[in-house]
């Protein structure tokens, strides 16, 4: 059936379809719509028409199960952090800000944000809890276990007037 089909398509059929691949597979390596259509010679948006043909393919005939396109994903996402790295340590404010964006959408494709227990303590009546008049023990002693676990994450109390 796919020999009568690629019989059937036109020379400009086929490379319209070379180019898609391309397409997909620059998008994988992590290439912007606009460094793909500069590379082949297209608009972006002749790109962004390819990319959702490509993936419309993949969706319908279900030859890539979920995990190989989360690991896609994950893959372009990793070169983009690689990618905005030494922004990042000379400390360019547009690549932090970039940085924290795709770590973010990684981080909720994995689904390391989810289930992350938030705590809020208050004092008597709602009011501010008087933590500075308090020694960690104190704090214990009175606020329960969600302290002391906080406190251990943060790392060992060091005392040195007992």
């Amino acid at each position: 059936m796919a020999v009568d089909r690629d019989k059937e398509l036109k020379l400009k059929d086929i490379a319209l379809e070379e180019r898609r691949v391309q397409v997909a597979r620059m998008l994988t390596l992590g290439a912007t719509h606009r460094q793909i259509a500069k590379e082949l010679g297209v608009s972006p948006g002749t790109v962004a028409r390819d990319r959702k043909i490509a993936l419309r393919r993949l969706w319908d005939e279900s030859c890539v199960d979920t995990r190989e396109l989360v690991t896609l994903s994950k893959q372009r996402l990793e070169v983009a952090i690689r990618a905005l790295m030494p922004g990042v340590q000379s400390g360019d404010i547009r690549d932090i800000e970039a940085l924290v964006k795709v770590e973010a959408r990684l981080a909720k494709m994995l689904g390391y944000d989810e289930g992350v227990l938030h705590i809020e303590h208050t004092g008597p009546d709602g009011g501010p809890i008087a933590v500075a008049a308090m020694t960690a023990g104190q704090m214990i002693e009175r606020y329960g276990t969600a302290i002391a676990e906080a406190l251990e994450m943060d790392g060992p109390e060091t005392n040195d007037t007992a």
